[in-house]
């Protein structure tokens, strides 16, 4: 009898073991991006942004002196546990993580988190059949926490703060710049050199930063200084506020050293005219996918490009 009831406790011990939930894959602790860069370090793990698109890459865009990074934060937030879901009345996303709810629509300013609209400082953004949305905004509603080291351009997202003056020594930025150093090509976007140059009118000496549009590593972004039509900056400046520029095309509209710093033509960002309507100025354009034009806005506007014709920075 006592073998038998020993057998007996021994199976109904291996099935209340058997029956325990098996335990949950532990959450990662840091999430490491660098802007421009298709890669990202989940904690030592590196992987792709976008594990099937490796054109997608968080950027920075500017607005009233800040810049905000945007990226697809799927990634991101199954990391964490959490989950994204697309919306498909408003082309959004669903945020989700420990209970805790966003939702974004591209070119609206205003989000919903928990049920209650709040207003955000940049909307989101539709590229490459992707919502790119503001990681800080998303990832501090949902109860993480986001760092910027700004030599290097990464973002740290983490579950617990960091210390901002030490990010470089954290194991995902140290994995992340690592991968990065591996796969860094030879030839680089822009390149800087001074030479003597023959023109029509005699040979000149110039200083030249040539940059290849082409190569996806680089972007442009208009970058209207303070965010008004009639602000000046100098060029450290510029590259300081938009995150780390490699080149900043000057483009001044504006009698910007007069008294009166009235604009001397439309400006157009975005495909849209922020300042007049039409224009007889030939101009240099840069379109979203780094065509340039050289023509008359009038010319252009009809032609549904979305080009640019403000002070530029080029983003590596």
């Amino acid at each position: 009898m006592k073998k038998k009831h020993l057998l007996g406790v021994l199976l109904t011990l291996c099935l209340v073991v058997g029956l325990l939930p098996a335990p949950a894959l532990a959450a990662s602790d840091q999430v490491a991006l660098k802007l421009g860069s298709a890669w990202c370090a989940i904690d030592t793990q590196v992987v792709q942004v976008d594990e099937s698109n490796a054109q997608v890459t968080p950027y920075a865009v500017q607005f009233n002196g800040g810049g905000y990074t945007l990226l697809p934060i799927r990634r991101v937030l199954e990391a964490f546990g959490g989950s994204v879901e697309w919306v498909p009345a408003t082309g959004g996303v669903l945020c989700t993580l420990n209970g805790r709810q966003v939702e974004l629509a591209p070119g609206s300013a205003q989000a919903t988190v928990d049920g209650k609209s709040v207003a955000m400082d940049v909307p989101a953004e539709a590229r490459n059949d992707r919502t790119f949305v503001p990681v800080r905004f998303v990832s501090e509603n949902l109860g993480l926490s986001v760092s910027y080291e700004p030599t290097n351009q990464i973002v740290v997202v983490s579950a617990a703060p960091v210390d901002q003056n030490n990010l470089t020594s954290l194991t995902s930025v140290k994995a992340l710049t690592a991968k990065l150093a591996s796969i860094q090509p030879a030839v680089q976007p822009v390149t800087y050199q001074e030479g003597s140059y023959a023109l029509p009118s005699g040979t000149v000496s110039a200083k030249v930063i040539a940059v290849n549009m082409s190569d996806p590593r680089v972007s442009v972004r208009s970058a209207i200084v303070g965010n008004r039509l009639n602000a000046t900056a100098d060029f450290g400046s510029i590259v300081s506020y938009s995150g780390g520029a490699a080149a900043v095309i000057n483009a001044n509209f504006f009698e910007s050293y007069e008294d009166v710093k009235d604009p001397i033509g439309p400006v157009m960002v975005g495909g849209n005219f922020v300042y007049g309507n039409s224009g007889s100025l030939t101009s240099l354009g840069i379109t979203a996918d780094g065509r340039m034009y050289y023509a008359a806005l009038r010319l252009l506007s009809g032609h549904h490009h979305r080009w640019r014709r403000c002070p530029a920075v080029v983003r590596l």
